[in-house]
Order: C-alpha cells, then structure tokens, then sequence
C-alpha cells in the first residue's frame, strides 16, 4: 500500500502558492515546499489537518491511496 499527497494538485486547484497556503496554515513554507515538491511524503496529520482547514477539504483531498500492482515484491 502507497499513499501520496496531492498538494501540488490542490494548490493548482485553487489558484494559490505555497507561500500562500503557509500564510494561511501557519505551517513552514519549507515544509510545505517539502511536501509539494515530493508527491511520496506523507504529511504528518497537524499539517493535514491545518491544510484541510484552510482550503476547506478533507484529508482525503490530501492524501491518494495508491494500490499496489498484482505480483510485485511481497517482502
């Protein structure tokens, strides 16, 4: 099981930066940048629940869940 952010998506969708969305949240534009420019770090849940609250959305807006495919490395 994978799970993903969605953030760079989320910002496209409403039409903010990064910087933006700091200023609104409070939490640190490196942070946000961290988690932006890598779509694989998972964001811990304060910073989920801060980016829900201030662009009105769920943490399943944040976060995709992403299968894993048939027959790959089950170690």
């Amino acid at each position: 099981m994978t799970v993903t952010n969605r953030l760079k998506d989320l910002l496209k969708q409403h039409g903010i930066t990064v910087y933006r969305l700091s200023k609104m949240t409070g939490v640190p534009t490196n942070t946000l940048y961290r988690i932006n420019n890598d779509g694989s770090v998972y964001p811990d849940k304060h910073v989920v629940d801060a980016i829900c609250a201030a662009l009105t959305c769920t943490p399943g807006d944040v976060l995709k869940y992403v299968p894993e495919k048939p027959g790959g490395d089950e170690n």
